[in-house]
């Protein structure tokens, strides 16, 4: 074999070798873009799947959220009202006791008030000798007259013969009075403040349903 003819075989080889690198090459290279494009469409799908559960957890929880912003709107709603309501009933009871004050203030129509507050305070004691308690601002009305009105009260409330002595205890305020047994045992407070605190819970519930009327 002659040295070019050698070289010319040696050039196909080359070539040969050369051209089947390529062509592996290429098969290499093209496989790589399908492995990629395949990593990349599954890798996309997996994207899209963590994307739409993420989706999802936001949505449900904007929608609790909302929830809890609807929830928590009428919650704060009821508050309000309930709050109102209270001030409402508190304004009612003070206005009672501006009330209860002027009376306290209004010389016949106070001693009348205090005859049938002594007479009921006597009566709940329950013994044959009672000891009735003004306070300071009421001394010029601690006479015999308020005692026999007092006991003709009684008389007609079918509880006749009970002994009453009245006396004037400088520290009750605000109209009234307090009765006592001979013993100091049973007492019955029937000062103006008292009795409203003890008829409270039935004034709460006409002023809760006039409250509620005015609602609608």
């Amino acid at each position: 074999m002659s040295e070019k003819a050698s070289r010319g075989g040696e050039d196909e080889i080359i070539r040969k070798i050369m051209s089947d690198g390529e062509a592996r090459a290429a098969r290499l290279i093209d496989n790589a873009r399908r492995s990629v494009e395949g990593e990349m469409r599954k890798a996309e799908a997996e994207a899209e799947k963590v994307r739409k559960e993420m989706l999802d957890q936001v949505k449900h929880k904007v929608g609790t959220l909302k929830s809890k912003e609807i929830a928590g709107g009428h919650v704060e709603a009821k508050r309000v009202l309930l709050r109102a309501r209270e001030e409402a009933i508190s304004r009612v009871f003070d206005t009672i006791l501006e009330e209860l004050d002027k009376l306290h203030h209004d010389g016949p129509r106070y001693r009348e008030a205090l005859i049938n507050l002594a007479a009921e305070a006597v009566g709940a004691i329950g013994g044959k000798e009672v000891k009735v308690t003004l306070g300071k601002d009421d001394e010029n009305l601690a006479d015999e007259k308020l005692v026999s009105d007092i006991g003709g009260r009684l008389d007609s409330h079918g509880r006749p013969g009970i002994a009453i002595e009245i006396v004037v205890d400088p520290s009750l305020r605000g109209g009234g009075c307090v009765a006592r047994s001979k013993d100091s045992r049973i007492i019955f407070d029937n000062t103006f403040r008292r009795r409203l605190d003890r008829v409270k819970p039935s004034l709460r519930s006409t002023i809760v349903s006039e409250v509620l009327k005015s609602d609608g």
